[in-house]
């Protein structure tokens, strides 16, 4: 029982870290093009911010 919760509390939380990095790197490419700057560079801060956000909401979640 223990790692069935275990076990799909990792699983929500690669989800969600996959999720959040999608949305960061497509909002800070998106931000990027409009002002103007370096497009790749945002994406990958963007993405890297979000999946750790996600990640940080998933194991959070988890406990409530």
């Amino acid at each position: 029982m223990i790692s069935a919760v275990g076990l799909s509390a990792c699983e929500n939380a690669g989800r969600t870290a996959a999720v959040g990095a999608a949305a960061g790197a497509a909002g800070s490419a998106t931000a990027a093009a409009i002002r103007g700057d370096d497009v790749l560079e945002n994406a990958a801060v963007g993405a890297a911010t979000g999946a750790a956000a996600g990640l940080a909401g998933s194991f959070v979640a988890s406990f409530f």
